[in-house]
Parts: structure tokens; sequence; C-alpha cells
């Protein structure tokens, strides 16, 4: 699992603010997203995907064991 709150500081130590904006969202949201990642909607939850690049599992911290 790789939190927002790490994606952002990898992204040159981005604030809530600047991805809010970037996302067309509210800080407020993103706040809430990094504390429950399972809140965030659909929509969203690609949004985050694309723009860091990483799939939503990782976000939403789902592993596969490919057994």
């Amino acid at each position: 699992m790789v939190t927002i709150a790490e994606l952002r500081m990898r992204n040159k130590k981005m604030s809530q603010r600047k991805l809010a904006k970037e996302l067309g969202t509210t800080q407020s949201a993103i706040s809430l997203w990094e504390k429950e990642p399972l809140s965030i909607g659909g929509k969203n939850l690609v949004k985050l995907a694309l723009y860091f690049k990483v799939s939503t599992d990782d976000i939403l911290g789902i592993e596969h064991n490919n057994n």
C-alpha cells in the first residue's frame, strides 16, 4: 500500500491544497482520503491513480497473492 501522503511527498512535497486543485476537489477531501482511503469515490480514485501513475489497488491497499 502506498498512501496519498506518501505520493504527495514523492511529488516534490506537494501540498494537499495543490493536489486538490490538480484534481478539481477540496483540500478537506484530500485530508479525509488520507485518513480513510476507502472513502474515495470511484471517479476520484481513478483520477488519483492516473495522476500519480499507480494502480487503484495500490491506493486502497489491496494486495494480490499470486500463489
